[in-house]
Parts: structure tokens; C-alpha cells; sequence
């Protein structure tokens, strides 16, 4: 039998994506998937392959620190930790489970002065994008892990994150004052250096 450290290991992402990843799973483990599927597990082997459920956020570290080989990572996580590492990471296959864009919320039309502070799970991302801006003096950045319109003005004037239908926004008389990338999905990566074995990266049923 072969052993375990020599199969591929993949993270896949848990939480709103949990059943496109099991999807996945189901594709590449044949053995009682949907039992252990209704017992919530988060760990599943084959005879080629790991697979991992993990947040979405800490996916690309696991890369990174070579954890795991393969990891399927929301687009602006990879961005987020491209720019905090200054590294990149190679894409292999986009995947198509959702489309959102990067924006810049706000509640009315105004600029970014020098003293305000934006908050947003992804500072890099928004030191890179203030860096691009007028605003290039502005470092008053707060991290903040999700609701971010829930702090948007009474706490923060401005914030940035991922929207998708912008439904949340429109709710709490939010708007988008610029839109910083667009199109973001999921991606499968590995690590630039990494040499992966190419028998098993062909068989992996995506």
C-alpha cells in the first residue's frame, strides 16, 4: 500500500463553498462519501489523494508554508497574500462558484482624507490600493474579520470588501465609491517552486 506522505495533499474551502467542495471529494473518493458527509467531516482519503476542508483565509499560508500542496482559494485571498508575502502563486484552473468585485463602500460621495481609517479583512490589499491613490499618505488601516458594513459610518468611514450582489449594501444605505477589482472567484493554486507529481495532478477529477 502506499503510503499516506506520498499523496497529493488539497485544501479545499469550507464554509459558503462547503458543497462545491464536497463535490469535489465525492468525484475523487468513492468509499461511503455520504455517510461521512452527513457526519460533517472535514478530512478525506483516497489512494491518491488528501483532501482537506479549511477556511478560506488560511488556505494560501498552508501553501505557502508547504502544508498542503494544492489549495482552491477565493481570488482576493491570493491577492491578499501575494502582497503581504511578495510572493505569487502559480493558478492552475479558475473555478466559476462565484463572481464578486473588490470595492471601496462608503455613505455618500466623498474622498478619503489623510485622517480617516478604512476597515477591511484584507489591509494589503487596501495599503496597495491607497498607495495607488491620493490618498497615498493614508495609513490608517483597520482589520476587521467580516461585517464589515455593520461598522460603516458609525465606527469607520470607509471599508473595503468583497460584494456580490450588493444587496447588503443597498440594506444598510451603504454604496460602492470605487470598485477595485472585479470578476474574483476561486482559483486552484500551488506554491511558484513547488514540483508537483503530474500523474496524480491529471487524475484529479475537478
Amino acid at each position: 500500500m502506499r503510503k499516506s506522505m506520498s499523496k497529493l495533499k488539497i485544501a479545499l474551502p469550507k464554509g459558503r463553498f462547503h458543497n462545491n467542495s464536497l463535490s469535489i471529494v465525492k468525484n475523487n473518493v468513492k468509499d461511503n462519501v455520504f455517510n461521512i458527509e452527513q457526519e460533517r467531516k472535514l478530512f478525506f482519503e483516497s489512494e491518491d489523494y488528501i483532501f482537506f476542508l479549511l477556511k478560506p483565509s488560511d488556505i494560501c499560508s498552508l501553501i505557502l508554508n508547504e502544508k498542503v500542496d494544492l489549495g482552491i482559494v477565493p481570488d482576493e485571498w491570493i491577492l491578499e497574500h501575494e502582497l503581504q508575502h511578495k510572493v505569487s502563486f502559480d493558478k492552475l484552473k479558475k473555478f466559476n462558484w462565484i463572481n464578486t468585485r473588490m470595492s471601496l463602500i462608503t455613505d455618500s460621495v466623498k474622498n478619503i482624507s489623510e485622517n480617516d481609517t478604512i476597515v477591511s479583512s484584507y489591509p494589503f490589499i487596501t495599503q496597495n490600493y491607497l498607495e495607488q491613490k491620493s490618498s497615498a499618505n493614508n495609513r490608517n488601516i483597520y482589520k476587521l474579520s467580516g461585517s464589515i458594513e455593520a461598522t460603516i459610518p458609525s465606527f469607520f468611514p470607509f471599508g473595503i470588501d468583497c460584494v456580490e450582489s450588493g444587496e447588503t449594501i443597498a440594506r444598510n444605505n451603504l454604496i460602492e465609491l470605487d470598485i477595485i477589482h472585479c470578476n474574483l472567484s476561486l482559483s486552484l493554486i500551488k506554491k511558484n517552486d513547488k514540483n508537483l507529481n503530474l500523474k496524480r495532478m491529471n487524475k484529479l477529477d475537478l
